[in-house]
């Protein structure tokens, strides 16, 4: 084993940085497809981790990275809003067995079939979803218990911080090559922004919030509080008479009493490590019937397919970068394998991500 890492001791180093920097990026995507999916984000979280680990031991390509995706997402969130999120797992499970079966039939090819009008439309369409989800970002807990954009010193120093790291990015590598660009953003620009939250004037600090720049349990805390006022709301709602139900819930609703107590309500919790669902006593558990497999097959089929897509097109992409050639059916099994277990341990289920892959 020495002997092995003396002689790839560059390529390890690469590899870790790369590794590291990606494992980096992933957490706020991961939490913002969560909140898109309607889904907690330690979901998002979880989905990331074992979608990449299991489709790398899976056996799939090198230099392509998988987690939650902002594709499955979308198709994620229709499912819980309709059915509830016991049928989620259920999903995810039968899609990643449809996805091994494309990949044990051989259909993998198939994907070079695609026109690429059709793959630049599916890739600029998911570059809309992930800009669409970072819009959160810029948003925080208002005083009437709903999110609103930020305004004033916050806003400013949000897209000076932005701004900046797209600067890094693609400036760095102009400089040197010896640490990825995206790691050296990452870490630079967190330690100003560590240093604004420690020495910037109080009155810079949002109602309400507890830091200038917002971190990333600060975006989940905020859409937690958010969540439990308009729970709170819709309970007002059906307690009401029918000429106030047919009014839309707005927080006029709820008196500031009630907005302070739905707020007060959300605490910061210690959350267990992911264990399988069924026997996740948060979870009820979706019947074992035909009634079951008829709602949650469509979006099964859809899910494997948005996922198998991008998947694919992300594999043609590397290839084309690394001039070396990838096995589609390979990648085809290796992300079903990554859904199975990832549905099984309460997932949402995912799969490569274009961008995360060029980093």
């Amino acid at each position: 084993m020495l002997a092995f890492f003396s002689k790839h001791s560059a390529s390890v180093k690469d590899d870790v940085l790369s590794g590291l920097t990606v494992a980096l990026a992933l957490v706020p995507e991961a939490v913002a497809f969560a909140f898109v999916a309607g889904v907690p984000p330690t979901i998002g979280l979880y989905s990331a981790f074992f979608i990449g680990f299991i489709s790398a031991l899976a056996g799939g390509r090198p230099g392509m990275i998988s987690g939650a995706t902002g594709a499955m997402a979308v198709v994620v969130v229709s499912l819980v809003a309709l059915h509830g999120i016991q049928y989620l797992f259920p999903a995810v499970i039968l899609c990643g067995l449809l996805q091994v079966t494309v990949g044990v039939l051989r259909l993998g090819k198939l994907i070079r079939l695609v026109p690429h009008s059709v793959m630049l439309g599916f890739v600029n369409g998911l570059a809309i979803v992930i800009g669409l989800a970072q819009i959160g970002s810029f948003k925080t807990l208002g005083v009437d218990g709903t999110m609103t954009f930020l305004s004033g010193a916050p806003l400013t120093i949000m897209i000076t911080l932005v701004a900046l790291t797209m600067t890094v990015i693609v400036l760095l590598p102009r400089l040197t090559k010896a640490v990825p660009s995206s790691l050296a953003a990452i870490i630079m620009v967190s330690v100003i922004a560590v240093g604004i939250n420690k020495f910037a004037p109080e009155s810079w600090i949002p109602v309400g919030q507890n830091n200038v720049v917002q971190t990333v349990d600060d975006l989940m805390m905020n859409n937690l509080k958010a969540k439990a006022v308009t729970e709170a709301e819709e309970e007002v709602l059906e307690a009401a008479d029918t000429n106030a139900a047919k009014q839309p819930a707005t927080a006029a609703v709820l008196s500031e009493t009630q907005i302070a107590a739905a707020v007060a309500s959300v605490q910061p919790t210690k959350e267990p490590l992911p264990m399988l669902f069924f026997v996740d006593s948060r979870y009820v558990l979706a019947p074992f019937s035909w009634e079951t497999l008829v709602i949650i097959f469509p979006f099964s089929l859809i899910l494997a397919g948005v996922g198998l897509i991008e998947s694919l097109m992300t594999l043609t992409l590397i290839d084309e970068i690394t001039e070396t050639r990838g096995s589609g059916n390979r990648e085809c099994i290796g992300q079903g394998a990554a859904n199975i277990v990832c549905g099984l341990f309460g997932g949402m289920g995912g799969c490569a991500m274009i961008g995360q892959s060029l980093i």
